[in-house]
């Protein structure tokens, strides 16, 4: 039985903020481990975020939490391309909708790896 698509793109919403939420504790819950364990190069208080997850502990939080995150914002642009394409293509913003789409694309494969 399919779920009702009424409820499914009333709480549609919830998957981009799910995506973000889940980004953003993922980098805090990295720093944390990396800081906590010493991992941190002397006189850094803050690495970059490609530093961060380089060994254990951190590392398995970092692949599971971005490839997490990934998942999510991939699946925000599917539910993007199904709402909001449509209206922007029948508005004449053909070339934003397609450069919209482009970007999230590039977006979740760059938070996946």
């Amino acid at each position: 039985m399919a779920p009702d698509s009424r409820y499914f793109m009333h709480c549609c919403w919830a998957i981009p903020a799910m995506g973000a939420l889940c980004g953003s504790l993922t980098m805090a819950s990295v720093y944390y481990l990396t800081a906590t364990s010493g991992h941190l190069p002397q006189g850094s208080s803050t690495p970059p975020l490609s530093f961060m997850g380089l060994r254990d502990p951190e590392r398995r939080v970092y692949q599971v939490g971005f490839a997490l995150t990934g998942l999510l914002l991939a699946q925000s642009v599917r539910i993007w391309r199904a709402t909001i394409w449509p209206l922007l293509r029948s508005a004449g913003f053909e070339q934003c909708a397609y450069y919209g789409f482009l970007g999230g694309c590039l977006l979740a494969r760059e938070a996946s790896g």
